[in-house]
């Protein structure tokens, strides 16, 4: 039996000390501020945060871990085309925060832009009116009262008692003559009942006044408040003055940085690597290079798991012993420092001293003749590969990924392979017998 534990124990160390080399996915731990809401993606901006360009972007911190330790990614988010509904909404439900705290600011501004004001702790429509600054009138058509317009005395007038004469001889004039045309605002500022007999005219005063503004305002409705706002885009500045999160597209993680160039280009995730270790010297290298293990985190979200990213720890080599990143920076840009080069040492250039890289002697031993001699060959029944009572061993804890490895599927497959493997022994033990027999006669 002891000479098959060697070969499991062999191949078990080795799917171990391999798995390191692996790639795996993992989860950013999203920045404060960042969460979920029925499925969707909110974050709540602060101060701290930094715009982009082209759009609204604001800058935070998420973190991952890497064995143990948290190591620090850049994010930008987009806000989604739903984020002005949402944050008119809530501004329409809350009157008394910008007739308050947020009086004055910059979000006020925007809601006051699209003339949306707050009165008596409650939001209104400002309606601008009629402005003159030159040469300004006032009309009427009888009575005390003036208006700004011909329009608003001539609709004051029909809706006054004094038009019920006029009104009734053109009520005689349709029924006693064929033709009768009625001339209104603002053809002239007469009216007129034109036929047989004749015409009407009723005439509009006007004055001068000085110059003047008309503006009023009046309650709004929710419905059109949000309706307006929903179509203009969040300034930069107002996410951070909500004290609401508001919802955001996709999450780029480690955001390619801005450029002066026309035209800007938009921020896109990209990788980001972490060094794991100091540069180290690669032996029988010429030039001399150092190589420093490293783990690049590649986003890698999807629709149910926006922060997932591929882990996949590597090794940087170059021809000097400085580090290769600051962890807080982004990854290198050029590929011929992230990737082994052409001249990159092999295994032997490595390890010379390994067995595998041991030159072999191919001269003919002198041995002389060769004696024979006839033995008696026998089996002895072992209890085969693996003992009935063997146990699987415990998991192992990987601390890159600060998950554990159970061996639970690996030992089933090998349970399930036994009789297999026994059988294919029993097959060459007799194959060895049969040689040997031959080789005696």
């Amino acid at each position: 039996m002891d000479n098959y534990k060697f070969p499991i124990i062999a191949f078990g160390l080795c799917f171990l000390t391999c798995i390191p080399a692996f790639a795996f996915y993992s989860t950013v731990s999203p920045p404060s501020g960042a969460s979920t809401v029925a499925k969707s993606l909110v974050y709540k901006a602060v101060a701290a945060d930094t715009s982009f360009v082209n759009g609204i972007r604001v800058a935070a911190n998420a973190a991952v871990n890497l064995g143990g330790r948290s190591v620090a990614l850049p994010v930008a988010f987009r806000y989604a085309a739903t984020a002005a509904n949402v944050a008119a909404r809530f501004s329409f439900g809350n009157p008394l925060l910008f007739a308050g705290v947020l009086a004055g600011s910059a979000a006020y501004e925007y809601y006051s832009d699209n003339k949306f004001e707050i009165e008596n702790n409650k939001w209104v429509e400002r309606f601008d009116g009629l402005t003159c600054l030159t040469g300004c009138y006032e009309y009427k058509i009888s009575g005390t009262v003036w208006y700004r317009s011909p329009q608003a005395a001539f609709a004051a007038w029909l809706a006054s008692a004094n038009a019920g004469s006029m009104l009734y001889q053109l009520k005689e004039y349709l029924y006693n003559y064929a033709q009768v045309t009625v001339y209104y605002w603002p053809q002239s500022y007469t009216l007129k009942s034109i036929s047989n007999a004749g015409q009407s005219t009723l005439n509009i005063s006007k004055q001068a006044i000085p110059p003047y503004n008309d503006s009023r305002t009046e309650l709004v409705t929710e419905d059109k408040f949000v309706t307006r706002m929903s179509s203009v885009p969040l300034p930069e500045d107002v996410p951070q003055l909500l004290p609401v999160p508001l919802p955001v597209e996709t999450p780029i993680i480690n955001p390619s940085p801005q450029t002066d160039t026309e035209p800007l280009a938009e921020p896109v995730s990209q990788p980001f690597t972490e060094p794991m270790g100091e540069p180290q010297a690669v032996p029988n290298t010429n030039p001399q290079q150092f190589k420093t293990p490293v783990i690049r985190i590649l986003p890698s979200p999807t629709v149910d798991d926006p922060w997932q990213v591929d882990i996949q720890p590597t090794d940087i080599l170059r021809t000097d012993n400085e580090p290769v990143i600051d962890p807080n920076t982004n990854a290198p840009k050029d590929d011929s420092v992230a990737k082994p080069s052409e001249n990159t040492p092999g295994l032997c250039d490595l390890y010379p001293g390994i067995l595998a890289c041991a030159k072999p002697v191919f001269d003919t031993p002198d041995t002389g003749d060769l004696q024979k001699k006839d033995i008696d060959v026998s089996i002895i029944p072992q209890t085969g590969w693996g003992a009935d009572n063997a146990s699987c061993p415990a998991a192992r804890h990987l601390s890159v990924a600060n998950v554990d490895l159970p061996f639970t599927t690996i030992c089933n497959f090998m349970t399930g392979i036994r009789p297999f493997v026994i059988a294919m022994a029993w097959i060459s033990a007799a194959f060895i017998l049969i040689g040997a027999k031959g080789g005696s006669s």
